[in-house]
């Protein structure tokens, strides 16, 4: 997962950067495009970082005789990296590595030009990545996930893929903390229960290059994975070691396939060979679409004895299984298929020019010369309990009128449900000119949602696809798919 964040000085200002001229300052209380930047490591053994900001552009000392900084350097200028002092109370102080010299000051009086941690050389981090996510333990190298201990909900770290609507993790940023929201809408306690948002469910970010540990505002301990069958908890460790430590991870779409021909699901129960032969959906009825450069999918299958994270689809000489191993970092061609979305959440699936086609056995062949109900599926995406849409000019949000807004800092998080021709949003309701207002009890629309490269997606409602303009407006207005009408799920 790309680290994207603002940064917060002591007066309570974001760093901004501007394209006139690369100017950068702490001008504003307002968190937008222009306060976001975005953590690339050096790549090496030093651990330096360099900050992009929203123009492609990074932070660079301009010149180090009067510490002038601005945001004009390009990607590898030696200016523009930077070392990451990570304070207790989750804080940054961040040291240009050339100069030795820390970065602060207020307004538009940016400098690296002292080398003492005075007061306004400290920094506070506001996550601005997507909140959904995955998580795992660097040690365990095993991923957080909703369970149940002794009737009570709680957050285990054992699942070797995160799998299903219980491994997706709601991550909700504040400035200098985030929050844990599982599946079922709790919110992680340092105790290891999950309950009600609270003071007590604050936790600062511990950076260390790809890797974070979270530390609670109010105990002062670090979560921890005590052992597979326990919850975390932050039990007594002040430090992070190695089994406090985790990785972020993107969150791919996880669906259901359920054949129109026979109203079941696709399945591998039966070992590598696919069929519709399921009535409800477990592990075994779920796959992940990781999506390819060139327009294709690679469809992973569940854990299997042989391959502890997942086993792709592949098709070969006309038959459609789930033995094509772990694809590697290079997919070969039998493990790339095309999806078409057909209408009313039906999709077809498609290799080399054929469908894959439902066979009498219930089985499945590369046998489809056009889509009918004998290559068509309804497609319902599993893991989304809580939606999170993030576009071309920031997260959609509400107004206090509840009115939909498309330029907001941070996600409101919308349940989704699916009902078979298509996907309900709560709260969602259309007015005659197409905008959208988020807080109507008892809306039934039924939208339509197409899967797109990049963890994106499209969302369509009679014909007009969802639309954000960059003054904030949320309307089922647009035309085509394109970068307007793409958001980040």
């Amino acid at each position: 997962m790309d680290w994207s964040f603002g940064l917060v000085n002591t007066d309570n200002k974001y760093l901004t950067a501007e394209k006139f001229m690369g100017k950068v300052g702490c001008t504003t209380a307002k968190f937008g495009i222009k306060q976001i930047w975005f953590l690339e490591n050096k790549g090496d053994d030093s651990g330096a970082v360099a900050f992009r900001g929203n123009t492609g552009k990074y932070l660079a000392v301009h010149d180090e005789d009067n510490g002038k900084v601005d945001g004009t350097a390009e990607q590898g200028d030696e200016k523009s990296f930077f070392l990451i002092e990570a304070q207790p109370d989750g804080r940054w102080l961040i040291k240009s590595q050339k100069s030795g010299k820390y970065l602060g000051g207020s307004g538009e009086s940016l400098t690296c030009f002292i080398t003492e941690a005075a007061a306004d050389r400290y920094w506070s981090v506001h996550l601005a990545m997507h909140p959904q996510a995955a998580i795992r333990g660097v040690k365990s190298k095993k991923y957080w996930g909703l369970a149940e201990s002794g009737g009570a909900p709680i957050i285990q770290c054992k699942q070797d893929l995160p799998w299903g609507d219980d491994a997706t993790i709601n991550v909700i940023p504040h400035v200098g903390t985030v929050q844990f929201q599982a599946a079922n809408g709790g919110y992680f306690h340092p105790d290891g229960s999950l309950g009600d948002d609270d003071a007590d469910t604050h936790f600062t970010v511990d950076f260390k290059d790809s890797e974070v540990a979270f530390k609670s505002t109010t105990k002062n301990h670090y979560i921890s994975v005590l052992n597979p069958s326990s919850p975390i908890k932050c039990p007594t460790k002040s430090s992070a070691g190695p089994d406090e430590r985790f990785v972020m991870e993107d969150s791919w779409p996880q669906v259901s396939f359920k054949s129109v021909k026979v109203g079941k699901y696709m399945s591998r129960k039966g070992g590598v060979e696919i069929a519709a032969n399921a009535t409800t959906v477990t592990d075994e009825e779920i796959f992940q679409l990781e999506p390819q450069a060139d327009d294709t999918w690679l469809i992973k299958s569940s854990i299997t004895r042989e391959f502890a994270h997942g086993e792709f689809m592949k098709a070969e000489d006309g038959s459609i299984n789930a033995s094509g191993g772990d694809a590697g970092v290079e997919p070969l061609d039998i493990n790339k298929f095309q999806i078409e979305f057909v209408g009313d959440s039906k999709v077809a699936i498609k290799h080399g020019g054929m469908y894959v086609k439902q066979k009498m056995n219930k089985q499945f062949a590369l046998a489809g010369t056009e889509v009918n109900e004998d290559t068509t599926f309804v497609m319902e995406i599993v893991n989304r309990p809580t939606l999170a849409l993030r576009g071309k000019y920031g997260f959609v949000g509400l107004l206090d009128s509840g009115m939909a807004k498309c330029n907001s800092s941070g996600a409101t998080m919308f349940s989704m449900t699916h009902n078979g021709a298509g996907y309900t949003i709560t709260g969602w309701k259309t007015a005659g000119d197409g905008t959208v207002t988020g807080n109507i009890a008892g809306s039934d629309e039924v939208y339509e949602i197409q899967l797109l490269k990049e963890s994106k997606m499209a969302i369509s409602y009679n014909g007009k696809f969802l639309c954000g303009k960059q003054t904030g407006e949320v309307e089922f207005t647009g035309d085509a798919i394109n970068e307007a009408t793409s958001w980040e799920y």
